[in-house]
């Protein structure tokens, strides 16, 4: 299996993949990828191959999008006929309050440390 494709619809388990446009380019480091794809009318799903996660927010064209969830380790997202772009960027969940949580821990230690000066 590739690790990206363009398909008609998310396969079932066991179902051969049937190629339903082609991935341009791609590119990605840690954390984010992003793909250049060309659909086939009526639309597809650029399949990919990555550990669904929450975390992951995915945008085609700049706009976000609903992650497609199909087995195992598969999803994807739903692309229009046409050519476009596809990024996907991973934050941890819950990295937003527990860097709250510290930052507030750090002006508390501060303020206590300053109180005993």
């Amino acid at each position: 299996w590739p690790e990206v494709a363009v398909v008609r619809t998310m396969p079932r388990p066991g179902e051969r993949l049937k190629p339903h446009g082609e991935v341009l380019a791609r590119e990605g480091r840690d954390g984010s990828r992003r793909w250049r794809v060309r659909v086939d009318a009526g639309g597809g799903v650029l399949l990919w191959l990555e550990t669904p996660d929450e975390g992951w927010r995915l945008r085609v064209d700049g706009r976000p999008a609903e992650a497609v969830a199909g087995p195992g380790i598969l999803h994807g997202v739903a692309v229009p006929a046409g050519d476009h772009e596809v990024s996907a960027r991973y934050r941890p969940p819950g990295l937003g309050g527990g860097a709250a949580i510290s930052f507030a821990s750090l002006v508390v230690l501060g303020w206590a440390a300053w109180r005993r000066w």
